[in-house]
């Protein structure tokens, strides 16, 4: 990950996104997540990730949020799989979970709309 934000960073290109940020495949930790984001890297956050699939614990995901600010992150259901919630619910459910976690609305709308806009041009 490291390459590829150098990469970014050579090439002036701006905008790429890691799903999944939280999986174990990862290993990220917030530092490195924030130099990351300082980059131009984005991150989707996942229902999976919270699901017992992955088993992420919620406050962890909410403290990254905090350390690092709502703006490099984006929510997504990923809930392609039939051991999951049809994909709106599995939305809802990430929503509600980081709310319950202590997310205000401005922070979930960001999550929900910002970083998406921006990848998209549409900001």
């Amino acid at each position: 990950m490291d390459a590829l934000a150098e990469e970014m960073s050579a090439t002036g290109f701006r905008r790429a996104f890691i799903d999944h940020p939280f999986s174990e495949v990862f290993e990220f930790d917030v530092p490195k997540m924030k130099r990351w984001a300082d980059a131009g890297v984005r991150f989707a956050l996942t229902w999976d990730e919270l699901s017992p699939l992955l088993g992420v614990d919620t406050q962890d995901m909410v403290a990254a949020i905090r350390a690092i600010g709502p703006e490099p992150f984006m929510l997504s259901s990923d809930a392609g799989i039939p051991l999951l919630p049809q994909t709106v619910e599995a939305y809802r459910l990430l929503a509600a979970m980081l709310r319950a976690y202590g997310m205000t609305e401005v922070e979930v709308r960001q999550l929900m709309t910002g970083s998406a806009k921006e990848l998209l041009t549409l900001s």
